[in-house]
């Protein structure tokens, strides 16, 4: 038995194309006439663009500024999409860090030290630095039908009123341990290491030469590594903040970053000379990694 392979012409082949897949060379024939009729109408394709000029700042200040920044040379760019959660009437001038922990929101804030968490909704002042209130000073009453006092009424430049003044402490470093609670840098006229334990802060760790805690970090065995100024040093510190140990003493004033790196080292970034610290914790030394063109890293 003889088994042949026949050919087949170019008329059987289209015949036997057609025969096979109608539906897709007709679904072929719709596009292209489709893609003809969009074609011809050039209304489909145009985009419309409408330029403004403004001769002066004064044009730009008659409107509003929406999904925009304006940068400080006066250059505008698209913003990122923003949403206020909440917006508090303390006296805080800034915010300073943000840890996150699970659901739950920690700002460090200046200049009265205060820490918030943000939860449900919600924002609760869970520590701030204690201010001082200058007493009352009030001056004696003038004797009645004096010269400058004719009705005998008590002036009201002869009265001062409590004035409340700045803590002068500052959160900048925040972070949660590897019990999940926070731990806290506190800088100015006190400089510490907090802990929240129970809704109470409690301190851990006070260096006696540092005013400043710039940045906290942890390493995978929960190692506590906190970076000070104004003379440059780091610390460590175990995982329950007992045993500090003095690792590295920088010629800068101020340690300002720290990170932990998988193998092992920290990573610093110091404040006036803008170089990068690659610090090996159990030899106390460190080398030069990097020297950028800022002051500050």
């Amino acid at each position: 038995m003889r088994v042949e392979k026949r050919k087949n012409t170019s008329n059987e082949r289209i015949a036997g194309y057609m025969s096979q897949a109608p539906s897709t060379l007709w679904f072929c024939i719709f596009c292209f006439s489709a893609l003809l009729l969009f074609a011809g109408n050039s209304n489909c394709w145009a985009v419309s663009s409408k330029v403004t000029h403004h001769s002066s700042s004064v044009d730009l200040l008659k409107g509003q500024i929406k999904d925009v920044v304006v940068s400080s040379k006066g250059t505008i760019q698209l913003g990122r999409a923003a949403e206020t959660i909440v917006d508090s009437d303390d006296d805080v001038w800034s915010i300073n860090s943000i840890v996150v922990n699970g659901r739950v929101l920690y700002f460090g804030t200046s200049p009265n030290g205060s820490v918030y968490r943000y939860s449900l909704g919600e924002l609760t002042e869970i520590y701030t630095a204690n201010t001082e209130q200058e007493q009352s000073i009030t001056k004696e009453p003038n004797e009645p039908n004096e010269p400058n006092d004719p009705n005998g009424q008590v002036s009201d430049s002869n009265i001062v009123e409590d004035q409340e003044y700045l803590a002068n402490e500052h959160i900048f470093a925040l972070a949660i341990d590897l019990s999940g609670r926070l731990l806290v840098g506190i800088s100015g006229k006190r400089c510490s290491l907090d802990r929240l334990e129970a809704d109470e802060m409690k301190t851990v760790f006070e260096p006696n030469d540092a005013k400043y805690i710039f940045a906290i970090v942890l390493d995978q065995t929960g190692n506590i590594y906190l970076g000070t100024g104004p003379e440059g040093k780091i610390y460590k510190l175990d995982s329950f903040g007992q045993e500090p140990q003095l690792i590295y003493d920088s010629l800068d004033k101020n340690i300002l970053s720290l990170a932990v790196g998988k193998d092992g080292f920290i990573y610093a970034g110091s404040d006036s000379r803008g170089l990068v610290y690659r610090i090996n914790p159990k030899t106390q030394t460190a080398t030069v990694l990097y020297d950028c063109l800022q002051q500050e890293v």
